[in-house]
């Protein structure tokens, strides 16, 4: 639903733009943000790369389910009525990969 929010937003945008005139504007802003979304995942793509490698390698290493086995006392407090032992586990898995930047990895 929102895709097609911000798909009548773009459009309406766009048409009002061109219909005030202002289609060299319109236009030059469309190429303007192409191009600065372009340099910004490029220059990110370093940096983004060499974490995930790292978190990779701690992954297989055995880090990230270590941290998740000292996560889980806490998650008594956050979840006092919680009794299964593997919901209390995967919850604080998720908490680690969440913590350690890897949200997707679950």
């Amino acid at each position: 639903m929102l895709k097609y929010i911000w798909a009548f937003l773009i459009v309406a945008g766009l048409i009002a733009g061109i219909a005030t005139g202002n289609g060299e504007a319109v236009s030059a802003a469309v190429t303007d943000g192409a191009k600065t979304a372009a340099e910004l995942c490029l220059s990110m793509l370093g940096a983004y790369a060499l974490y995930m490698g790292l978190l990779g390698v701690l992954d297989d290493a055995g880090a990230v389910k270590s941290l998740a086995r000292h996560a889980t006392a806490p998650l008594k407090f956050i979840f006092p009525g919680l009794k299964n032992q593997k919901a209390k586990s995967y919850i604080a898995l998720n908490m680690v990969a969440n913590f350690l930047g890897m949200g997707n990895a679950c």
